[in-house]
C-alpha cells in the first residue's frame, strides 16, 4: 500500500483545484466544486487525498485535502476498494506527527471518522503508533511533535468509550498499561498543553475506568491533589473540577477518602476570583456529587458519603447563591431599568420563532438542567438562554441538585438566607438583586424541598404575587417563573385534592394574565412564556378556564411587538392541546379565529413567523374539530400552494445545481393539513379534500419520492393516515401507488431509526436524536399509516401484507437493543392491524422468523398503553389468532405470551371482554388434552385474571 505513486499529471490538476479555490469567484467556485465531486466518483481519488495530507508541501492545500477525504471516509468508506482503503489508513499515520499543528488536527479529523469503521484490532499500526508516540521523550522538536500528536489521537480515540475498552483488551495485548501511567507522568509535565491533554484522556478513560487506572488511582488523585494546588491556567484548572466531578459522578468510593479536601478546592474555585470556565466546571462538580448521594441513599449507601457535605451546607448555600447573580456580560442585553418599551418595535434579529414544549416532567423529586429550559426562551425563565450556559445556571442547577439530596437540612440553612434577600425592598444594585437571586433560588429548590416549603406558601403566595409588580423588569419575570412552572405543579395539585381552586389556582391565573399588560416587553415575554407553561402543567383542569384565559390573551395582539406576539400563539395552541373539546364553541372561535387568521393572511410564504402559527393553527384545528368548518378550506387551500410551491422550487433548484428551499415549510404546511383532517373528522373531510381539485395525491406522491427529503416524506406519510382514517374512499383508488412509498418509508425509517439511536453499538440520548431530526419517526409514521390502510382495505391488503409485516419483523427482533419504545409500539400495533385485515399473509412472515419474534410482539403489545389504539389491536390480534391458532399455539411458551399479552389488558373496552374469551376457549378446544402443559406457562396471577375475567379454563 505505501509503495503507491500519484499521477503526477493528476495531481498537479489537483492541486491547482485546491489552491484556485481561496481566490476564486462564484462561477470558477462552482465549477471547481464540480471537478471535485467528479474526481470523488473515482474511488482513487481518496488516495491523492492522503498523499497530499501526508506530503504535500503547502499546510493550506494538505488542510483542504485532508477535509475531502474526511469526508469521503464519513460518506464512501464502504465502497473504497480494499486497497485504497488500506493506503488511506496507512498514509493518514504520518501527518498525526507533522511539524504542523493545524496538519496534525486535520489528520486526527480523518483519524475520527476511520475509527468509526475500522476496528482497533484490525489496525494494529494504528495502536502501535500511538503507544510509541506517547512514550517518546519530548527533548527535542521532532519528539515533540511526534509526542503532541500522539496525544491528540489519543484524545479522538478516548471520546468512544468502545475504544477505550478496545485498548484495554488483552486481545490488543492492553496498551492501556503502557498509556495510563504515561499519561499520568504528563500530568506533571511543565508543558501546559501536555497536562491539558493528559487531564482531559484521563476524563474520558473514568468512564470506562480501565484496569491500569483503576490499580493506579491513588497516583491520578495524587497528581489531581498536585494540579489543584499549582495549575495556573485556568482551562487545566477546569479540567481538574470536571476530573473531579466525574470521579463524584462514577467512582464516589474512591474519592470520599479525600472529601474534605475536595470540597474545600471546589468551593473555592466557584469563587469570583477565577475564570468563567473554572467556577462552571466547579460548580457542575456538586450536581454530580448530590445526584450520586441520591442514587447511594436509594441503594444504602453508608451515611457518612452523604453527611459529610452537611458542615458545609451554609458555606456551601453562599457560594451558590453568590454565583446566581447576573453578570455583568449578561446584563448587558436584559432590562436593568424600568423602561417603557412596549411601543418600541423589535429589530429583525429580536423576532425569533421558537417551538415551546415543556415535556413531560412529571417528576416532582428529580432535579436536573432541562428543568431551566421549561418556560424559558429568553424570559420567562430566570435568565437562561436555550442554548447558553453560564456560571448563573450551573450554580441554579447545582443548588437544585443539592436540595434534591438534602431536603430540609438544605432548607434550614437556606431559609434564613432567602428570606433576608426577599425582605429586601431597596432599589440599589444590590438590594433588587438580591431579591431577584432570592426568588430564583426559591424556585430552584422547589423539587427537592417542596414537602418543607408547604407550610409556608400560604403567606409566601401572596408575597410572590405581590412581586409581580416589582419596580425591577427581572425581578418581576423571575417572580412569574416561580410562580408557574416551579410553583404551578404544586398548585395544580391542591386543587385537584382539595376541590378549592380559589385558594391558590384561580388567584394565580388571575395574577399572570394581568401581569401581560406589563409595559417592558421582557416581562411580557416572560409571563406569556410561563402562563403556556402553567397552562401544560395543569393539563386537563384549563378546561374550566378558556375564556378566561383567552381572553386576556387575545387582547394582547393589540399592543403585543413581533416577537412577543409569536409567544401568544404558542400560548393559544398549548391550550387547545390542554383544553381539547372545552375550545370548541362559537364564543372561543369568534375570539380566536379573527386575529389568527388575520395574522395567517399577513405574513408571506417564505417567512420563518409561519411557523409558529402552523404549530397553533394545528393544536386549534384538533380542538375545534367540525366547529372550524367555515375556516377550514382557505387555510387548507394555502397550505396546498404552499406545499405546491416548495415542490416545484425544489425540482427547479435541482436542474441547476443550486440549493433548493427551506423544506419545512412544506413540512409544516402538511403536517397542519393533517391536523385539519384529524379534526374535521369522516363527516367534513371529504368535502375539504375534494375542494383541492384532485392535486393533494399526487402533490402527497411528489413529496413520498425517495429523493426528497426525510422529514418531508415522514410528514406526508403522518397525512396519509389521517386521510385514509377520515377520507378512506378518497384514497382507495390510489392505494396502490402509496404502497410501495410505505414500503420505503419502513425500510428506511427502521434503519435510520437505530443508527441515530446507537452510536459504535452504545445508546445515545433516544430524546436528543429526535429532536436533531426526524428520522426516527419516519418508521413510525409509515407502520401508522400502512395499518390504518390495512384496517380499511382488509383482504385487499393482501397483497402489501407480507411486505409490511416483513418490514415490521427485524424492528420487533431487535427490540430495545436497537429501538425506542415509540418505535417498538408502532412496529407491534400495525403489524397486529395488518395481521388482522390478512391473517394467513402475517402467518407465513411470523412462521418463517420464528417463535422469539411472536414472544417479542406480544410484549410490545402488552406494554401499549390502555386506549382505543390499544383495544383495536387486541380485536386485530384477536381476529388473527382465531384464523392461524397454530402461530400462537406453536408453543407453550407462545401461547403463554399471548396470554400474559391478554392478561395485560386492565380496562378492557365493553366490546372485548367477548372477544378475547371466545379465543380463549378457541385456543382450549385447540389444545384439547395438552392444555394444562399449555396454561402452565403463564404467571399464576395472570391465570387467575384470565380466569375470572373471560372464563378461562385453569387446568
Amino acid at each position: 500500500a505505501g509503495e503507491w505513486t500519484p499521477n503526477d499529471e493528476l495531481m498537479g490538476a489537483v492541486v491547482d483545484a485546491l489552491g484556485a479555490v481561496s481566490h476564486a469567484t462564484n462561477e470558477e467556485h462552482l465549477a471547481l466544486v464540480a471537478r471535485v465531486d467528479e474526481w470523488k466518483q473515482d474511488p482513487e481519488f481518496a488516495r491523492y487525498c492522503a498523499w497530499l495530507l501526508a506530503y504535500g508541501t503547502d499546510d493550506g492545500l494538505r488542510q483542504q485535502a485532508g477535509l475531502l477525504l474526511k469526508n469521503m471516509v464519513k460518506t464512501s468508506w464502504r465502497a473504497m476498494p480494499p486497497d485504497v482503503a488500506e493506503y488511506v489508513q496507512m498514509t493518514v499515520l504520518s501527518p498525526l506527527a507533522d511539524p504542523s499543528r493545524h496538519v496534525r488536527r486535520t489528520a486526527c479529523n480523518v483519524l475520527s471518522h476511520l475509527c468509526r469503521h475500522v476496528e482497533l484490532h484490525h489496525w494494529p499500526q494504528l495502536v502501535e503508533g500511538l503507544t510509541g508516540a506517547i512514550s517518546v521523550a519530548d527533548d527535542d522538536e521532532a519528539g515533540a511533535h511526534v509526542l503532541d500528536g500522539g496525544l491528540a489521537a489519543l484524545r479522538v480515540l478516548a471520546e468512544d468509550a468502545l475504544l477505550i475498552d478496545a485498548l484495554d483488551s488483552d486481545e490488543l495485548g492492553r496498551p492501556m498499561d503502557v498509556i495510563i501511567p504515561r499519561l499520568l507522568a504528563l500530568l506533571m509535565s511543565p508543558v501546559m498543553g501536555r497536562r491539558r491533554a493528559a487531564v482531559g484522556i484521563l476524563n474520558y478513560c473514568l468512564l470506562s475506568l480501565p484496569t491500569a487506572l483503576a490499580v493506579k488511582m491513588d497516583d491520578y488523585l495524587a497528581a489531581l491533589a498536585h494540579l489543584s494546588a499549582h495549575e495556573d491556567n485556568p482551562t487545566n484548572q477546569a479540567l481538574v473540577c470536571r476530573s473531579l466531578a466525574t470521579l463524584a459522578d462514577q467512582h464516589l468510593d474512591r474519592l470520599s477518602p479525600i472529601l474534605d479536601d475536595v470540597f474545600a478546592f471546589i468551593g473555592a474555585s466557584c469563587g469570583p476570583d477565577h475564570e468563567e470556565e473554572v467556577r462552571m466546571e466547579a460548580l457542575d462538580f456538586w450536581g454530580s456529587f448530590c445526584e450520586n448521594v441520591v442514587s447511594a441513599a436509594a441503594g444504602g449507601w453508608e451515611a457518612a458519603v452523604r453527611e459529610s457535605l452537611l458542615p458545609r451546607l451554609p458555606e456551601l448555600a453562599e457560594v451558590l447563591l453568590a454565583s446566581m447573580v447576573y453578570s455583568e456580560e449578561q446584563l448587558a442585553d436584559l432590562p436593568i431599568d424600568d423602561v417603557d418599551d412596549s411601543g418600541v418595535p423589535d429589530r429583525l434579529e429580536d423576532i425569533m420563532p421558537r417551538r415551546h414544549k415543556a415535556g413531560d416532567d412529571d417528576d416532582d423529586d428529580e432535579g436536573g438542567a432541562e428543568s431551566f429550559y421549561v418556560g424559558g426562551g429568553g424570559g420567562g425563565g430566570p435568565g437562561f438562554e436555550e442554548d447558553s450556559w453560564s456560571v448563573r445556571r450551573s450554580a441554579c442547577e447545582a443548588l437544585e441538585w443539592v436540595a434534591v439530596a438534602y431536603k430540609d437540612s438544605l432548607l434550614e440553612v437556606l431559609l434564613p438566607m432567602l428570606n433576608a434577600r426577599l425582605a429586601s425592598t431597596g432599589d440599589s444594585f444590590e438590594e433588587w438583586t438580591a431579591r431577584e437571586v432570592g426568588l430564583v433560588a426559591l424556585g430552584t429548590i422547589t423539587k427537592g424541598c417542596m414537602q418543607g416549603l408547604q407550610v409556608y406558601l400560604g403567606e409566601l403566595f401572596p408575597f410572590l404575587c405581590g412581586l409581580l409588580s416589582d419596580p425591577r423588569p427581572l425581578v418581576r419575570g423571575s417572580a412569574s417563573w416561580v410562580l408557574s412552572e416551579r410553583l404551578g405543579r404544586w398548585i395544580t395539585a391542591h386543587k385537584r385534592h382539595s376541590g378549592d381552586p380559589k385558594q391558590f389556582f384561580e388567584p394565580l391565573l388571575a395574577a399572570l394574565c394581568g401581569a401581560l399588560t406589563d409595559h417592558c416587553k421582557h416581562v411580557q415575554r416572560s409571563v406569556i412564556s410561563n402562563i403556556a407553561t402553567f397552562i401544560e402543567i395543569a393539563g386537563e383542569d384549563m378546561a374550566d378556564y378558556v375564556e378566561p384565559i383567552l381572553e386576556p390573551v387575545v387582547a394582547c395582539f393589540g399592543f403585543f411587538q413581533a416577537g412577543n406576539e409569536l409567544l401568544l400563539f404558542d400560548t393559544i395552541g398549548t391550550l387547545a392541546d390542554a383544553a381539547g373539546d372545552a375550545m370548541a364553541t362559537p364564543a372561543v372561535v369568534g375570539m380566536i379565529m379573527p386575529p389568527l387568521v388575520q395574522r395567517w393572511n399577513e405574513i408571506e410564504d417564505d417567512d420563518t413567523r409561519l411557523f409558529p402559527i402552523f404549530e397553533c393553527l394545528g393544536s386549534v384545528a384538533a380542538a375545534l374539530g367540525s366547529a372550524l368548518f367555515e375556516q377550514a378550506p382557505p387555510i387548507y387551500r394555502r397550505c396546498l400552494t404552499l406545499a405546491e410551491n416548495t415542490v416545484i422550487n425544489v425540482h427547479a433548484a435541482r436542474a441547476i445545481g443550486e440549493e433548493g428551499p427551506d423544506l419545512e415549510f412544506a413540512v409544516c404546511a402538511l403536517d397542519l393539513v393533517g391536523n385539519l383532517v384529524e379534526g374535521l373528522g369522516p363527516d367534513a373531510v371529504p368535502a375539504l379534500v375534494e375542494d383541492s381539485g384532485g392535486t393533494l395525491l399526487p402533490l402527497m406522491l411528489e413529496c413520498l419520492a425517495v429523493d426528497m427529503a426525510v422529514n418531508l416524506r415522514q410528514s406526508t406519510l403522518g397525512l396519509l393516515g389521517d386521510l385514509v382514517h377520515s377520507a378512506w374512499p378518497f384514497v382507495a383508488p390510489e392505494c396502490a401507488r402509496f404502497m410501495p412509498c410505505v414500503a420505503d418509508g419502513l425500510a428506511l425509517g427502521g434503519s435510520i431509526a437505530a443508527e441515530t439511536a446507537f452510536r459504535n453499538g452504545e445508546k445515545s440520548d433516544l430524546a436528543a436524536a429526535a429532536e436533531q431530526g426526524v428520522e426516527t419517526y419516519l418508521f413510525n409514521n409509515a407502520a401508522w399509516a400502512s395499518g390504518e390502510i390495512a384496517l380499511q382495505a382488509g383482504a385487499d391488503f393482501a397483497p402489501f401484507a407480507a411486505g409490511v409485516c416483513a418490514a415490521m419483523v427485524p424492528v420487533l427482533r431487535a427490540g430495545s437493543e436497537k429501538y425506542d419504545k415509540v418505535t417498538l409500539t408502532n412496529a407491534a400495533v400495525g403489524l397486529a392491524r395488518v395481521s388482522g385485515a390478512c391473517p394467513a399473509e402475517a402467518a407465513g412472515v411470523l412462521t418463517e422468523s420464528g417463535a422469539s419474534v411472536f414472544v417479542r410482539w406480544m410484549d410490545e403489545l402488552s406494554q401499549v398503553a390502555e386506549g382505543e389504539e390499544k383495544v383495536n389491536a387486541y380485536h386485530c390480534l384477536a381476529s388473527f389468532c382465531m384464523a392461524q391458532p397454530d402461530v400462537a399455539a406453536g408453543s407453550a411458551h407462545t401461547f403463554s405470551q399471548l396470554a400474559e399479552c391478554i392478561a395485560s389488558v386492565d380496562e378492557p373496552d365493553e366490546s372485548l371482554p367477548d372477544v378475547l374469551a371466545a379465543l380463549l376457549a378457541a385456543f382450549h378446544t385447540h389444545f384439547g388434552a395438552a392444555w394444562g402443559e399449555a396454561v402452565s406457562g403463564v404467571r399464576p396471577v395472570s391465570r387467575e385474571k384470565l380466569a375470572t375475567r373471560y372464563g378461562m379454563p385453569l387446568a
